[in-house]
């Protein structure tokens, strides 16, 4: 899909876990490096809360964006949005000519 806003062809690639869910006051730290939940914590789910982080960063390093949608105690969905190539129609501003 194309947008005003973003010259490019853009990827979107979702994410579903019909887990647990994240608790809403966890959702807004869930992209701060080595955090983790309560749950990972209590349940001694091994990690070390770099993941996420990760992710977004280099989602980000390449123009895109990510997302989180979670109910807790049903489902979690990540939205990543990658611009992947000039569209043919941008016009050479867009394609950095």
């Amino acid at each position: 899909p194309r947008s005003t806003l973003f010259p490019y062809t853009t990827l979107f690639r979702s994410v579903t876990d019909r887990g647990r869910g994240i608790p809403r006051d966890e959702q807004k730290h869930i992209f701060d490096p080595f955090f983790r939940g309560r749950g990972a914590v209590e349940d001694q789910i091994h990690g070390t809360g770099l993941g996420l982080d990760i992710v977004k960063r280099t989602v980000e390093a390449h123009g895109g964006s990510v997302r989180v949608r979670s109910t807790p105690g049903k489902i979690t969905e990540f939205t990543l949005r990658i611009p992947a190539a000039p569209s043919p129609d941008a016009g050479p501003t867009a394609k950095g000519a």
